[in-house]
């Protein structure tokens, strides 16, 4: 994806506060006219193609390569993992039967589904579970493997086939939470993964509902449902076609849902509810979710190896007006550095960080820092609800308080390729958890990849948080486990590896017309029950 920068003026928060009002007013009157200057090209559709207009593009059917819910919500439309969530974090063996722990050797031995045939007409067997994980693994596929899914398989040391439907993962120690960390690993035909490699994502092959017919960047993605499905999700997709259409501007995707030329889309700005709700033709699905948002800070680097630096930014952002003007109320300030439910932490909050300027200010001049101090601030736009809007807020009340941000806002396949690098010096982003386990929260909080462990957040007590990790997951015993994450929790609200923000809000607009469309808590998106009721 072109790397097109957009750097934006900073304004204060006071300036935030004051034109908050009339910027949602004015984005709520906005509606862009069929054809307009900024609207998406139309896709041709059949009569049960249901469209959404969804704000990031899945750049590759590869989730090997690409790690953005949005984008692997649209993979798995057509490949298939071992195993997912419930939308209540209960594991669900998709290509796997079951799962069975070994203490000697380490390791879980999977019994896979019989009968399962990827789109070439290759059978799922152990074999293509070997191919998957080693292609991940290997240390050739670094250069183009990303750094996440490298680290979440990093435990298996073996690939055992012992049988056409059964596979042994050697890990070197027992790794509790290994099958949480392939929810969304999508499995491989072994042959053709072989023979296209790292291009696998541009004509894939799957065994799920749907096939892939067209991916064209910065337009859309086209899939044609299997009439012949049968695994583990409940029969057919109930609609023939899928098209995403992306958008990334929040008023070309409401006007495309105004207009009739998408059935839904997904991070509506919660300014714009309310229009929506008065408009007979559409309507608005919300759910709570386990995303929390957050500016993350890279500490391997100062300014933010200093806990005082950290501290400062905490301190400077006003969450609850972020909160009420930008995201409408309708979500909550973060309280915990897990969502509720997790394991270590469960329904337990924490001491809040308020906003306070005068103690922002106090820590960046204890930090050392002076007056103007550079800072490279970076933001997706069109992730996640009201991004743009957010980070530009934060800008303005670091600027408040002495730093000097240098903000740059780019569409998210541009964004994440310089974040996870760590190019930006402090970052904006959310994560969720599939099975409500702080293994989920791994990458963030011990680093990016296995070999830079720490050195995209805070290094101080890096040692000690890559330690607890281990310990409880090297347990069978989930008390144990439990444990050793609360030490975890309290480690990381102390020490702010980011500067918790809300818990984002997942909002819809949706047609009429569509029935069956469920919003889930991890916020993935799944339109195989979705079908148009003309």
């Amino acid at each position: 994806m072109a790397d097109r920068t957009r750097r934006r003026s900073v304004c204060t928060r006071r300036e935030f506060l004051t034109t908050a009002a009339g910027a949602a007013a004015a984005l709520a009157g906005l509606a862009t006219p069929r054809g307009a200057r900024g609207a998406a090209p139309a896709v041709s559709r059949g009569t049960q193609d249901v469209v959404m207009g969804i704000g990031t593009d899945v750049v590759t059917m590869d989730t090997r390569v690409m790690m953005s819910v949005p984008a692997e919500s649209q993979i798995l439309h057509v490949e298939e993992p071992l195993v997912f969530a419930s939308n209540d974090g209960k594991q669900l063996n998709i290509l796997a039967g079951a799962w069975e722990p070994s203490t000697t050797p380490p390791g879980w031995r999977v019994r896979l589904r019989p009968g399962i045939k990827f789109d070439n007409g290759e059978p799922f067997t152990a074999q293509s579970v070997k191919v998957t994980v080693e292609s991940i693994t290997a240390e050739e596929n670094r250069s183009w493997v990303a750094g996440e899914p490298r680290t979440l398989l990093s435990s298996i040391k073996e690939v055992k086939v012992e049988d056409d439907w059964t596979v042994f993962l050697r890990t070197e120690p027992f790794f509790r939470a290994l099958p949480i960390n392939t929810y969304v690993r999508a499995m491989l035909p072994p042959k053709l993964a072989a023979a296209k490699g790292k291009e696998f994502g541009v004509t894939p092959s799957g065994t799920g509902h749907y096939r892939f017919v067209e991916y064209r960047p910065k337009s859309h993605l086209h899939l044609e449902a299997k009439p012949d499905y049968h695994g583990f999700w409940d029969g057919p997709a109930k609609n023939g076609s899928l098209t995403f259409r992306f958008l990334p501007e929040n008023a070309t995707r409401v006007a495309a849902l105004e207009a009739g030329e998408v059935h839904l889309i997904d991070n509506l700005p919660p300014d714009v509810a309310s229009r929506i709700r008065g408009n007979p033709n559409l309507e608005v699905l919300t759910s709570f979710t386990n995303r929390i948002m957050g500016m993350y800070f890279h500490g391997g680097r100062p300014p933010f190896t200093n806990l005082k630096a950290r501290l400062a930014v905490t301190y400077a952002i006003d969450r609850e007006a972020i909160v009420s003007k930008i995201m409408g109320g309708m979500t909550e300030v973060v309280n915990q550095p897990f969502p509720p439910g997790t394991l270590g932490v469960g329904g337990e909050k924490f001491a809040p960080y308020p906003y306070d300027p005068k103690k922002a200010k106090q820590y960046f001049a204890e930090a050392g820092l002076t007056n103007g101090a550079k800072i490279k601030l970076g933001g997706p736009v069109g992730r996640y609800t009201n991004d743009r809007q957010v980070v530009t807020a934060v800008a303005g009340m670091l600027a408040d308080v002495g730093f000097d941000p240098q903000l740059e806002q780019l569409e998210w396949g541009s964004f994440w390729a310089k974040a996870t690098p760590g190019y930006y010096d402090l970052f904006y982003v959310g994560w969720t958890t599939r099975g409500y386990d702080p293994v989920d929260f791994k990458a963030v909080y011990a680093g990016w990849s296995e070999d830079n462990a720490g050195a995209t957040h805070f290094v101080e007590h890096n040692k000690r948080v890559v330690e607890l990790y281990e310990l409880a997951n090297r347990t069978t015993s989930q008390q144990e486990a439990e444990r050793h994450y609360k030490e975890l929790a309290h480690l990381l609200w102390d020490n702010v590896p980011q500067a918790f923000l809300f818990y984002e809000p997942n909002i819809f607009g949706v047609s009429k017309k569509l029935k069956g469309y469920v919003p889930r808590r991890d916020t993935y998106i799944f339109l195989w029950n979705a079908f148009l009721n003309r």
